[in-house]
């Protein structure tokens, strides 16, 4: 008899030690699922924000109108600035197309210096530097 109700009472802890594991798993789990939500959203939004960023950027620096004028601009010509004067506070420059098929334009590439980073793609003609009288 003695066997019998330990084993009822075994049986009644393991059940009631099987309800109690399966609340804990299930909390743990809903809490995993829970953070794992968050961080999905959250690497979600970071993404689309950089996508907007990169959009807006894009939107700033090329107008959708001149895109394809500028990409025809940069194949066929390019822009050539002389300096006229300078002064104190300012310089004076002319800037000039030259298209790239004239001979005169493409043969002398030592003549022109091509700047890079916020002016990239502008050439400088360095017979007209080398010819003016520039001060500081």
């Amino acid at each position: 008899m003695a066997a019998i109700k330990n084993f009822k009472l075994a049986m009644l802890l393991c059940s009631k030690g099987a309800q109690i594991i399966r609340m804990i798993l299930s909390t743990r789990l809903s809490n995993f699922i829970a953070i794992l939500r968050t961080y999905i959203a959250l690497r979600l939004f970071a993404f689309i924000v950089i996508i907007f960023m990169l959009i807006k950027f894009i939107a700033i620096n090329y107008n959708k109108n001149n895109f394809i004028e500028l990409l025809l601009l940069r194949l066929t010509e390019h822009i050539v600035m002389t300096p006229k004067s300078k002064t104190a506070k300012s310089t004076t420059l002319i800037i000039e197309r030259q298209a790239l098929d004239h001979p005169e334009n493409t043969n002398n590439q030592q003549d022109v210096h091509i700047a890079g980073g916020d002016h990239k793609g502008i050439v400088i003609n360095k017979h007209a530097v080398a010819g003016t009288i520039i001060t500081r």
